[in-house]
C-alpha cells in the first residue's frame, strides 16, 4: 500500500491535487509538484516519477507526506505502475488525461 499525504498528478502547466481525510492543503497542486516548494510548505517526504508521451517526458505523478520517509522499492514500483496506466496518448488503456 502507498501510504501519502497528498498526490499530484502534474501534465504540462496543469495539476491536479487530491489530499488525504484531515490534510489541510496550503498550496495548488501545480505548485506542490515543485519539491522545493512542498518542503517549504511541511512535506518532508516525496517520490515521483515521470510521465512520458511519445517518448518525451510531459509531466509527473507524485505522492508527498507530512512526515519524513524513506518510500519502499514496492511503493515506488506502485507509483510507475499508476504513472504507466495514465493514458496521455490515447494509445493506452487506463485514466485518460485530457
Amino acid at each position: 500500500m502507498l501510504r501519502a499525504d497528498v498526490g499530484i498528478l502534474q501534465y504540462g502547466a496543469t495539476a491536479a491535487l487530491a489530499a488525504a481525510d484531515a490534510i489541510e492543503v496550503t498550496a495548488t497542486a501545480l505548485q506542490l509538484a515543485n519539491p522545493i516548494v512542498a518542503l517549504e510548505h511541511g512535506y518532508r517526504g516525496q517520490v515521483s516519477v515521470p510521465l512520458w508521451r511519445n517518448g518525451r517526458r510531459v509531466g509527473t505523478l507524485a505522492v508527498l507526506s507530512k512526515q519524513p520517509r524513506a518510500f519502499e522499492d514496492t511503493e515506488i514500483e506502485l507509483l510507475r505502475e499508476l504513472a504507466d496506466l495514465i493514458d496521455l496518448s490515447g494509445e493506452r488503456k487506463g485514466i485518460l488525461v485530457h
